[in-house]
């Protein structure tokens, strides 16, 4: 499957993940938010969906590691995207849950 080239520009550390949007425009300008206004605006927002589900600011975040993984960008780049030190035992976790589905042993044996 081939990379895209787009997907890993977006992870390039030192560039806000999530970031104050101009009221007009609405594209970013560069400030970014600060984890506890993240993790305000995700709570609300799921609360507003009214799914059942409490969403926290660690949603996101996960989402990234996972997605990231996904798409085939390498470990040390997620973990300086996602502010995680490298090999951390944290991100490595969510790759653990997700790949439970991914990398079943029983995949293809027809059961």
């Amino acid at each position: 499957m081939a990379r895209n080239p787009g997907r890993s520009r977006s992870l390039r550390p030192g560039r806000p993940l999530f970031c104050a949007l101009d009221p007009h425009t609405l594209q970013p300008i560069g400030i970014p938010l600060s984890p506890r206004r993240i993790g305000g605006l995700v709570a609300d927002a799921s609360v507003r969906a009214a799914t059942g589900v409490r969403h926290t600011g660690y949603s996101p975040r996960r989402g990234l590691a996972i997605e990231s993984k996904r798409a085939k960008n390498h470990r040390s780049v997620i973990a300086a995207r996602g502010g995680w030190v490298p090999h951390s035992k944290a991100m490595e976790g969510y790759f653990e849950g997700a790949d439970r589905w991914e990398e079943n042993a029983l995949m293809g044996v027809g059961l």
